[in-house]
């Protein structure tokens, strides 16, 4: 939990009512936007005024809470996150998820820009993760022990909502890795072998802590590369196929807004 100090000079900054806290929380992943219509924008803070907060490093993370209504929803999105491989702590990289569990936000949607394994999957497709593979830290021993050990299977709520709801939305196993490189066509056979479906940095790290917290989220990647042996992906073409897709994602959050609350 965050301190009950630091945690009042946060909500005064995002204009938050600790007894009427916001319905939905979003993280969004790299270059991910949200485009909502109507939307008023009832305040904003720069991480770099949040306490604790280290400092954004990566392109494509605006690192900026939003505060804002859109059809009488209250949602609180955060512009970016933290990576292991930026030399930042477990706790660190955890930090704006334990912000959201402090704030006793009720749901939460954990998003990020994911490359494709499975021909199943699209560029621009959005993934509903059902499980995750760790794939980022290994403890003494085997690996592999140690990744079995280390999956997260996730069944929420939420999920069922999106699910029922959104039900276009394809699913599948995401391969959390430490990145920052992308993979070797070696690594993206051992994910498949694993019944991986998708790839990034990310996300773990923020599951284990919502699971742990009993938190009602989901996690979904959009699918910004797929892989072939051919092509050698880039960071560059990540931002833009994330831009390019994020009103997918905006109009599944749309379309959960009637049943949050039941």
């Amino acid at each position: 939990m965050i301190e009950k100090n630091i945690l009042k000079e946060i909500m005064d900054q995002l204009n938050i009512n600790i007894n009427e806290p916001p319905n939905l929380a979003i993280i969004l992943g790299s270059g991910i936007n949200l485009n909502f219509p109507d939307c008023q924008t009832i305040a904003e803070a720069s991480y770099t005024n949040i306490p604790g907060f280290p400092k954004i490093g990566v392109s494509g993370h605006k690192g900026l809470i939003q505060h804002f209504k859109v059809n009488n929803q209250n949602i609180l999105a955060f512009g970016g996150r933290f990576h292991l491989y930026e030399g930042y702590s477990v706790e660190q990289v955890q930090i704006i998820i334990n912000l959201i569990y402090s704030l006793k936000i009720p749901n939460l949607l954990i998003t990020n820009a994911a490359g494709g394994i499975s021909e199943k999957l699209l560029v621009g497709d959005l993934m509903l993760i059902e499980e995750i593979k760790n794939f980022q830290i290994f403890a003494s021993g085997n690996p592999f022990d140690n990744l079995k050990s280390n999956n997260l299977k996730i069944n929420t709520t939420l999920n069922d909502k999106i699910t029922h709801n959104y039900p276009q939305i394809k699913k599948g196993n995401y391969a959390a890795v430490l990145g920052p490189n992308y993979e070797t066509n070696a690594e993206i056979q051992l994910f498949k072998k694993f019944n991986c479906a998708a790839v990034g940095m990310s996300t773990y790290l923020e599951v284990k802590f919502a699971l742990e917290n009993k938190m009602n989220f989901s996690a979904i990647s959009v699918i910004t590369n797929s892989w072939s042996e051919a092509e050698i992906p880039s960071h560059e073409e990540v931002l833009a196929n994330s831009k390019a897709n994020s009103q997918k994602l905006s109009n599944l959050i749309l379309n959960l807004f009637p049943r949050l609350n039941t």
